[in-house]
């Protein structure tokens, strides 16, 4: 991550969207594509520059893209991820993605066993704090 203004921002979108996923189950679009959006326009003014951003979006939303099409993973997530792309780059994206599969799949298999014996009856989970965990596992990695 190469500014605290983009450090900040995707620490506010992360925030807003995983107490809207957990109270509602959805990510309001105003804020995923809003949060891409401006991180389009300020990290094209305040530097890297447009192609960083928009190269980080692509490959932040479409690592998501596959999940999405297969109805695991609704589009709000992805989109999300698009938008911690557009405010860093390809590469803090992509640690970031990796980061949320280990922790979506610490999730998956707690809400699995969870089921088995019969504790819950969860048969899906808000996965914007995976998103969120990752994100941070991320930048204390980096």
């Amino acid at each position: 991550m190469q500014t605290w203004i983009s450090a900040a921002a995707i620490g506010q979108l992360l925030i807003v969207a995983t107490i809207w996923d957990l109270r509602k189950s959805e990510i309001p679009g105003l804020l995923t594509i809003g949060g891409l959006a401006a991180g389009v326009v300020v990290r094209s003014v305040l530097g890297p520059g447009i192609a960083t951003s928009l190269i980080g979006a692509g490959v932040g939303g479409g690592l998501l893209l596959v999940f999405v099409l297969l109805g695991g993973i609704g589009a709000g997530d992805a989109w999300l991820l698009a938008a911690i792309g557009a405010w860093s780059d390809w590469r803090f994206v992509l640690a970031a993605a990796v980061w949320t599969g280990v922790v979506g799949g610490a999730m998956a298999a707690i809400v699995y066993v969870s089921r088995r014996f019969g504790l819950a009856s969860l048969r899906a989970f808000p996965y914007v704090p995976a998103i969120a965990a990752g994100t941070l596992i991320a930048w204390l990695a980096g």
